[in-house]
């Protein structure tokens, strides 16, 4: 930038004057005034003598243009405080009682301010007068000056003439560097067109502080500093200063800077590769105090972090979580709110999240759904506070691995929560404005569906008392998409756990399920029903109470299924509906006798031969696909291998041998087998992430499936 050369030059210039005027005062005080002490004239000495103050008035003037700015910036109510306010008061009584009079420590610092400021001004406007005083007196004596040609004077006159030299140099050099020093208005408006700053977006002081900083880094030494110093990288740089004002005019500087497209990235980068910055700023935005530079660094600091949480990880930081919830806690609950949000997008900040007893209260707090007498008390804020809280829980509670696990065990154990889940999925239906409430329950059936990617949280005693919920919201609610996700959860919940099928095992509950399954309008929810139903048979005991009534809704039913297997085409082999049925079909034939199984294939006219037909056609289409197609259903081979090992099993009373010979189910087996190993990894496992990370596997490969079908059926040579 023009501010960084300028200040390089200004810090240059000011350094060769400097060098420059330090030899011209040796030379006058050790050769002239020293070496020629007697040969001099009145003239030449005043001279001297004249130029010699100057150079010590130069030397001692300091930087009084950036001083005297500093001084008018300090507020006179602050100095000119009544005495019994200041904490100097006990000092002032008691110098008072030793004195005639001690003057008010107000006026005190107030004339102190005046004297400085007069001081500064004097000093600046002396520094110019030595430059022109330097430059006017040297010129004058180095053409006019007239020295004795005299034997012990000989060197004399080289000598004036080499310190009038002297001078004029110093004093040019001084001159640019004194220019230079008093360009920075023009320098900051610079800065302003760069970064395109407005005059009422960011006032004078932080452009200021930055020119002062990098005139300082350049008088230490660091040059490529100095040229490569960005003001991003000032800000950034400044977070942590220990001054206040610096930390106040770093964060507006940050603030507009994010709020630029052209310099966003940049800045947030910046703030994000920095540890020190992102700690100094969740500092900021845990500041109580109420006077108004702190104000203005909270509120500054907690702007930039929504910006940045998304791009941030908490870790190590042990004020990040107790930044947000006094954020939570105050005015500024939505920025705390959407802070928290954006980090929960980062799985490396879960465990910060979910170990926060005070965070995981304030979240709770707000997942509240007030309702009372079906209707809900929430205004429009909290129901905005409510969906981003259980955005948040959703992400808690979806993570995978251990670290999932144990999350999900700390959202378990806090019954305030599970208990505001339940409300809300019982009570939404019931409020007039039910879009807001409809969107809070979806929140909360994708974190009780997140319940079962481990088996500690699937099988936990609270969850059983949701099943129920979630079967009626799949039954009766009027949003398709809704319906559809209290179903999905229920058929992930009820996979492998004995405890959430015994919750749902009842007459009633079957009726609702077979009203879904045979939905012709409704494949999803068909699909969802199956698999729903499948899981109930597979976890059902003999000794359930409901085991009867489950036996006979699978005897009634099980012609349906068998006539809907059938009625899909060729174009839908190995689809969703497909896999769907044959899982519920295989899980009919284990729970009814082979007599009832062979009634049913032959009510609807089909018989074992067609069905056995059926079940080769799926083996071949599916054999023929891709590891990779996403259209086949990862369980379809399965449960279609699995079928013919049972009718193979039952062959002493079903009698269907013959027919698998017949129709060449052995070479649909065994390229079934040869693609096993190569099969999609999907076909392994019967529960996956919302991502499609595998979570439970088979206890049986594919592969081992298929070699134990071959061994029951021979091939045709063995059969004759």
């Amino acid at each position: 930038m023009r501010m960084n050369r300028a200040v390089l030059l200004d810090v240059f210039f000011a350094s060769a004057a400097s060098g420059i005027g330090t030899i011209g005062f040796v030379w006058a005080t050790v050769v002239l005034l020293g070496g020629f002490e007697t040969n001099l004239n009145q003239v030449d000495f005043w001279f001297i003598t004249a130029l010699s103050f100057f150079q010590a008035i130069r030397i001692f003037g300091g930087d009084w243009n950036a001083d005297q700015k500093i001084l008018f910036g300090i507020p006179l109510d602050v100095l000119s405080q009544r005495k019994g306010e200041t904490c100097c008061s006990p000092l002032l009584d008691y110098l008072n009682s030793l004195t005639f009079y001690t003057p008010n420590l107000g006026c005190l610092l107030f004339s102190g301010k005046v004297v400085c400021i007069f001081a500064a001004f004097l000093f600046r406007l002396l520094k110019f007068v030595v430059i022109l005083g330097t430059l006017i007196l040297s010129v004058i004596r180095l053409v006019l000056g007239n020295v004795a040609p005299r034997a012990e004077s000989a060197n004399l006159k080289s000598a004036f003439s080499l310190y009038y030299g002297l001078s004029i140099v110093q004093a040019v050099v001084s001159y640019m560097a004194f220019s230079y020093s008093h360009a920075q208005p023009d320098l900051v408006q610079d800065i302003r067109e760069k970064y395109k700053f407005a005059a009422s977006d960011v006032e004078d002081e932080p452009f200021v502080l930055y020119y002062t900083h990098v005139k300082k880094i350049c008088k230490a030494g660091r040059i490529t500093e100095t040229i490569n110093m960005t003001l991003p990288a000032f800000a950034v740089g400044s977070l942590g200063s220990n001054e206040q004002q610096v930390r106040v005019a770093a964060i507006k500087i940050l603030q507009y800077l994010v709020q630029l497209q052209d310099y966003k990235e940049q800045t947030l980068s910046i703030i994000r590769d920095s540890f020190d910055a992102a700690e100094s700023l969740f500092r900021m935005i845990a500041l109580t105090s109420q006077d108004k530079m702190s104000r203005e660094a909270r509120a500054g600091a907690t702007s930039i972090m929504v910006e940045l949480a998304g791009n941030i990880h908490i870790s190590g930081i042990p004020c990040a979580t107790q930044s947000i919830c006094s954020l939570l806690q105050s005015n500024g609950r939505w920025d705390g709110m959407k802070i928290l949000e954006q980090l929960s997008t980062k799985s490396c900040n879960m465990s910060d999240i979910s170990s926060s007893d005070e965070l995981m209260s304030k979240i709770t707090e707000f997942t509240e759904p007030q309702i009372s007498r079906g209707v809900s008390a929430m205004t429009d804020d909290d129901f905005k506070m409510a969906k981003k809280a259980l955005l948040v829980l959703t992400r808690l509670a979806g993570q995978i691995g251990e670290q999932g696990s144990m999350m999900r065990q700390v959202i378990l154990r806090n019954v305030f929560l599970l208990s505001n889940i339940r409300e809300m999925l019982e009570g939404a239906d019931k409020d007039q404005r039910r879009q807001p409430l409809q969107e809070m329950q979806k929140r909360a059936v994708e974190i009780v569906d997140s319940f079962a990617l481990d088996g500690e949280s699937r099988n936990h005693g609270a969850i059983a008392k949701i099943l129920t919920l979630l079967l009626n919201i799949f039954h009766h609610a009027t949003n398709n998409e809704f319906r559809l996700a209290a179903g999905k959860a229920l058929s992930r919940l009820t996979i492998e756990s004995r405890v959430n099928c015994d919750a749902i095992l009842r007459e009633d509950n079957f009726q609702v399920l077979r009203g879904a399954l045979f939905n012709v309008h409704e494949s999803a929810h068909v699909v969802i029903a199956s698999n729903i139903l499948k899981n109930l048979c597979e976890n059902c005991e003999a000794q359930h109470g409901q085991y009867d009534a489950l036996l006979e809704f699978v005897r009634t039913n099980m012609v349906n299924v068998l006539t809907s297997i059938y009625q899909l085409g060729n174009d839908n082999l190995i689809g969703e509906d497909m896999g769907a049925f044959l899982g519920l079909i295989l899980q009919f034939s284990k729970l009814v006798t082979a007599a009832d199984f062979n009634v049913a294939v032959n009510l609807n006219g089909v018989g074992c031969r067609n069905f056995i037909q059926k079940l080769k056609s799926i083996l071949e289409k599916a054999n023929e696909q891709e590891t990779d197609v996403l259209e086949m259903h990862p369980g379809i081979r399965r449960f279609a291998i699995e079928l013919v090992i049972w009718i193979m099993q039952s062959d002493s009373q079903l009698h269907c041998k013959q027919h698998f010979i017949d129709c060449g189910m052995r070479s649909a087996l065994e390229e079934a087998k040869n693609t096993s190993r190569r099969a999609s990894w999907q076909e392994n496992f019967k529960l996956f992430s919302p991502g499609g990370i595998p979570l439970l596997e088979y206890e049986e490969s594919l592969h081992s499936v298929v070699s134990r079908a071959l061994k029951l059926i021979p091939g045709v040579h063995n059969a004759q």
